[in-house]
């Protein structure tokens, strides 16, 4: 802000070595200058001011708009992004893999037997479950370099640059040890008396002529095969 007025503080000083200077012609001349200057250096003063909150103003702009597109970016209960921005990555990493030949990888992850969870236990505690294997696979793909979504109601999608079968075998294997170490009730019984999810992967390295939609479809119909073999598995 300090440059912003540079010429005007010249302009001050300079008519402020004039009165010191003695040059006016008489009394009355030497009070109008002075009194020009101070009313001068008062509009001056309420410049600096209006400029300061206005770069006040912009900045708290600027974080509420960068919190405004995060909030649009995100689901609301489990904090992680929603299926829209999904969409947008999921589009610029399938232009960007079929530019460089370079695999794509995506993962269908669905709670096993949630409605029955929800009709047992209410949506209160439905929702306190979502949370909780939210935030257990975003803390087990973190350090992975894959993108994690809530891609609708009780079912989560990942996307995974550079795949590779094993990468991809290996996350979902990871996803699924560290869900049973949570330990959470199951509303149903199953082996272990636990909540599990069944886990669709596809992969594939997408060419101009590949359609968008091919790699969600492939997980898609991995993870109906993972739900007919009997749920708390994957399948690719």
């Amino acid at each position: 802000m300090e440059d912003i007025f540079e010429s005007e503080y010249k302009v001050v000083l300079e008519a402020e070595n004039l009165i010191q200077a003695k040059v006016f012609a008489s009394a009355k001349d030497e009070d109008h200058y002075k009194n020009l200057l101070h009313s001068y250096k008062r509009l001056l003063r309420q410049m600096r001011t209006m400029v300061r909150m206005s770069d006040i103003m912009q900045s708290k702009l600027n974080t509420m708009s960068g919190e405004l597109e995060k909030l649009s970016q995100t689901d609301a209960l489990t904090g992680l992004y929603n299926r829209r921005f999904f969409n947008e990555i999921y589009q610029k990493e399938w232009q960007s893999a079929t530019d460089r030949g370079t695999a794509l990888g995506t993962m269908m992850i669905d709670i096993d037997y949630f409605k029955i969870y929800n009709d047992t236990f209410g949506h209160l505690a439905g929702d306190v479950c979502l949370q909780k294997i939210a935030d257990s696979i975003a803390g087990t793909v973190k350090d992975n370099d894959a993108f994690v979504a809530r891609f609708g109601g009780e079912e989560f999608i990942l996307l995974m640059p550079d795949a590779d079968l094993e990468k991809c075998t290996g996350i979902a294997q990871r996803i699924m040890d560290d869900l049973a170490a949570l330990n959470i009730p199951g509303a149903i019984k199953t082996p272990d008396g636990k909540i599990t999810v069944s886990i669709g992967i596809g992969m594939m390295s997408p060419t101009m002529d590949s359609k968008l939609e091919t790699l969600v479809n492939m997980a898609d119909q991995a993870l109906y095969r993972a739900k007919k073999d009997g749920r708390n598995c994957w399948r690719i």
